[in-house]
């Protein structure tokens, strides 16, 4: 009688919580466990009611009572996961949710709980994954198709986001937040038109959301409308000021085109964007708002990128010369710290990047990052700190091994969300191999030595001097640049260690390039050594290549004579 009682109990405790009365609820599931401590059920459904009105300590307990009578209740370790996920403590709730999916791999929320942990932890293979097998175990859920799209597209599988994105569309047709994620994910794939159909369908489910404008206006910067981007930006905005993700996109519209006294104002909403890549620095210092330091002590620090940081770093010596009195520590990545000794080191203490505590750093007083010092020192395209060089190499600069003329070569980018558009196969740079009296050598970081063999079949040869890996390895790196006569590249690290090294470089842009290049020049007030080939139409890389040739076959005679 006592179990049939307690099954009688559990029930009329659903139906009170039902009803709202979850004291009731709870008094049942608890006289439940009285008549049948071995209830598990009973115990799970105590944890369920007070992890729902908040009692967490509670429903910890009662999730534990059922797991001490079946320590494989998988059901139990996935909301225990949960709770300890609630508090914080991540570590425990992976390890819950991967005890639940050992238990019970049919039971498909543990996958998804972990997934949104990885992922959140930047184990994004690891995400994937679980997404996959809850979907397998749940296929008429669109929002698991939705996330797996998402994080294939980090993953630099664009056709494989694509796929899942549109089988989530295709479940849930007027659902806002996966059109949405749809026209992100073909908006990174080149997808234009149908990226452009997404985000208004996108708004027209949910006219309250601005982030359709928002990416529609991200998806008229990508065609080169910056006119279009920017009303719709606007129109975003009057709807919602406060929308970081729309400051910051305007800026980018409008340092595209080269108002930088409005460009840089909105380009420090960044910090604020959901999806900026930068990491987010606490530090218990302020933020400095371009005053007076007098005495102080300033940590200037790196974001975003290598590139970025090289970019940027020539603001050094103009926070010095207008604040003597200032102490300035500069800390960036540890592969760059040697040349920023060599650079910068009279004027700057150098620090390699630990953490984001930055727990190796000295006190300081307050902070700024170096992309936001264009705006803290009011720069304007007229006033650009362009004098070059302003790096130097610290390793022997390669000697030369012949009298020919040196061009260094980087052709890759492997940046999942914008690489693909930058990117051109060597085999493609093959007609630079017909300018005579050229000696091409590798730039580009990792294993080159497949897409060198495919170049050398072809009957163009670009030497490895080494079996130094570039990306490790930047010391090596800015000398072998160093020693080029010209460097052509992509849009890469490579063109702003040339630019800053103050040598030749020509740079490869798609027809829609970065903000920092602006729009319809051939040179740019950044880099006084560098010129721009730019694609005349999207993905006319041939166009550009036979202009390169022609250039390099004039500048390397005329260098040469």
């Amino acid at each position: 009688m006592a179990k049939s009682d307690a099954v009688a109990l559990v029930r009329r405790a659903a139906d009170q919580r039902a009803g709202g009365d979850t004291d009731g609820a709870a008094d049942s599931l608890h006289e439940a466990l009285r008549l049948d401590p071995q209830f598990k059920e009973a115990a799970y459904n105590l944890g369920v009611l007070e992890a729902g009105r908040g009692a967490l300590d509670a429903a910890e307990a009662a999730y534990r009572q059922a797991l001490e009578i079946d320590p494989a209740f998988a059901h139990a370790l996935n909301n225990l996961g949960l709770i300890r996920q609630k508090r914080g403590d991540n570590a425990a709730a992976v390890a819950c949710f991967r005890r639940a999916i050992a238990a019970d791999a049919t039971y498909g929320d543990p996958y998804i709980n972990l997934g949104v942990l990885e992922h959140g932890r930047g184990n994004l293979t690891a995400a994937a994954d679980c997404y996959r097998k809850a979907h397998e175990i749940y296929p008429d859920r669109p929002r698991l198709l939705s996330n797996l799209g998402l994080i294939l597209s980090r993953l630099g599988d664009h056709d494989g986001a694509c796929r899942a994105l549109e089988r989530a569309a295709a479940m849930a047709p007027d659902g806002p937040l996966i059109l949405l994620n749809l026209g992100a994910v073909l908006l990174v794939a080149d997808r234009l038109d149908d990226a452009r159909s997404a985000f208004e369908r996108s708004r027209r489910a949910d006219p309250g959301n601005v982030a359709p404008l928002v990416n529609l206006g991200s998806l008229a910067m990508a065609e080169g409308r910056t006119d279009t981007a920017e009303a719709h930006l606007r129109e975003a905005l009057a709807q919602a000021p406060e929308t970081a993700e729309a400051h910051w996109n305007y800026g980018l519209c409008l340092l595209s085109r080269g108002d930088f006294a409005n460009g840089w104002r909105e380009y420090e909403w960044r910090w604020q964007a959901d999806d900026f890549p930068g990491i987010r620095r606490k530090f218990s210092a302020p933020l400095w708002d371009g005053g007076a330091l007098d005495s102080r002590t300033i940590l200037l620090h790196g974001e975003q990128g290598v590139g970025d940081v090289v970019q940027f770093c020539r603001y050094l010596p103009l926070v010095a010369a207008a604040h003597p009195e200032a102490r300035i520590l500069f800390e960036l990545d540890p592969r760059l710290c040697e040349i920023a000794s060599a650079s910068f080191g009279g004027i700057a203490e150098i620090y390699p990047f630990r953490n984001p505590q930055g727990d190796n750093l000295p006190t300081f007083d307050c902070a700024a990052p170096l992309m936001s010092l264009p705006h803290l020192l009011g720069t304007t395209v007229a006033t650009i700190p362009a004098e070059v060089p302003y790096l130097k190499p610290t390793a022997a600069v390669p000697a030369r091994a012949d009298d020919r003329f040196v061009v260094g070569l980087s052709w890759y980018s492997k940046n999942a969300k914008t690489g693909r558009p930058r990117s051109i196969p060597l085999t493609d740079l093959a007609p630079l191999g017909a300018v005579t009296g050229v000696r091409f050598v590798n730039l580009q970081y990792g294993d080159t030595s497949e897409e060198r063999a495919a170049a050398r079949e072809a009957g163009f040869v670009v030497e490895a001097e080494s079996g130094v890996d570039f990306k490790p390895d930047l010391i090596a790196f800015t000398s072998a640049v160093a020693a080029c006569d010209l460097v052509i590249s992509i849009d890469n690290t490579t063109v702003h260690m040339a630019g800053a090294l103050g040598r030749p470089v020509w740079t490869l842009l798609p027809r829609v390039a970065e903000w920092r290049w602006m729009t319809g020049r051939d040179d740019t007030p950044w880099y006084p050594t560098m010129r721009l080939f730019r694609q005349p139409r999207g993905g006319d890389w041939d166009a550009v290549i036979v202009e390169v040739a022609a250039a390099l076959d004039e500048f390397a005679s005329a260098s040469v004579g």
